[in-house]
């Protein structure tokens, strides 16, 4: 009986495939969060975590090529399993699909773009601030000195592709010299004000 799509429950924690895997099925999550991650030299860079209704993996079977990532489940989760071939199909038969993902692939070019821009910074300091610049525009609250964004000191490393200890010697030379970027130790989060 020929494979077409299913629905498959994973535990947290679960590794779907890894980069350098070759693929033959594409996910769809209805529930729980999956992460992208991505090795980059010695370092792995998280490049997204992905909630309920978004779509991965589906690079390898419209390009016939090798994973180009790596994906985790890290909340439990439900995916819609689809194989390369109803895939086909769906976008062949329905338009608004076709138009769906075309809309979605373009705006995760741009993300990766960005991603990109990021990582052709060298030195940590540089890489921190162009981010936070970056969080600032799309998710900062406005405040009186500024624009304030939260993220976690982990978080940081894993997007950046840098260790806990660079990001932790930025953050207590931004304290340091009294700018605006200081940690709150009591939940190890940073809240961040970029001036306008």
């Amino acid at each position: 009986m020929r494979k077409e799509m299913t629905t498959r429950d994973f535990p947290a924690d679960t590794t779907l495939f890894q980069q350098g895997d070759f693929g033959s099925e594409m996910y769809v999550i209805q529930s729980g969060k999956v992460e992208i991650s991505r090795r980059v030299g010695e370092r792995e860079a998280v490049l997204a975590v992905l909630p309920s209704g978004e779509f991965f993996g589906e690079m390898a079977i419209i390009n016939s090529a090798p994973r180009s990532a790596n994906a985790r489940v890290v909340e439990d989760a439900r995916l819609l399993v689809l194989d390369s071939a109803t895939f086909g199909r769906m976008i062949r038969d329905n338009s608004e699909i076709a138009i769906r993902l075309i809309k979605k692939l373009s705006h995760r070019l741009d993300q990766a773009a960005q991603q990109i821009e990021l990582l052709m910074f060298r030195d940590p300091n540089s890489r921190i601030v162009h981010y936070l610049r970056q969080l600032a525009e799309h998710e900062g609250r406005p405040v009186a000195a500024g624009v304030a964004v939260r993220v976690t000191c982990e978080g940081l490393a894993e997007h950046l592709g840098l260790s806990e200890e660079e990001v932790a010697v930025v953050v207590a030379r931004a304290r340091w010299t009294g700018s605006s970027l200081s940690p709150n130790s009591a939940n190890s989060r940073i809240s961040s004000t970029l001036s306008r």
